[in-house]
């Protein structure tokens, strides 16, 4: 992200994270396939993780470590307070490659908390970034914009993210 401002950078992964947010959510709800919607939560947080970190001009490894969500959150832990349950880091993996849980073959864990954890995962990292301007995330959530129930329904945090918005 060369040669633009952090908030700008920031910008640019959190809109970028935001569809993944919003089908994570959407598989998970309507799919009888979880293996989607991991994927989908992993590069959710991911690239909110990253802009964070683009927001705080942190250098981080654009390799194989910049797909570590325990290495991209320990980056951050000066700046943002950051709980992601350890299931998350497994999903760039197992949901794409079953032989990679541990040589189990065992497949994915998707706990009852999934979407609740997700949603709170996001509010924490987004709440926590100061003058983000005009996001996707922000545009979906501008008063009047009600019809967006893939993003509301049963989503604990939708409340918090619209007043930290407004």
């Amino acid at each position: 992200m060369e040669n633009k401002s952090p908030e700008i950078s920031y910008r640019y992964y959190q809109d970028r994270a935001t569809p993944f947010y919003l089908a994570a959510r959407i598989l998970y709800k309507n799919s009888n396939t979880p293996e989607p919607s991991a994927f989908c939560a992993f590069q959710a947080i991911e690239n909110i993780l990253k802009g964070a970190l683009e927001n705080y001009e942190i250098a981080w490894n654009r390799g194989r470590d910049g797909h570590d969500l325990n290495k991209l959150k320990d980056l951050l832990k000066e700046n943002l307070e950051i709980d992601i349950p350890d299931y998350f880091g497994d999903y760039q993996e197992v949901s794409r490659y079953p032989e990679s849980s541990g040589g189990r073959g065992s497949g994915l864990n998707i706990p009852t908390t999934f979407l609740s954890d997700l949603d709170r995962i996001i509010y924490e990292i987004i709440s926590q970034i100061p003058d983000q301007g005009q996001t996707r995330l922000k545009r979906l959530l501008e008063k009047g914009n009600t019809d967006i129930p893939e993003l509301s329904e049963n989503n604990n945090y939708i409340d918090d993210l619209r007043g930290f918005y407004s």
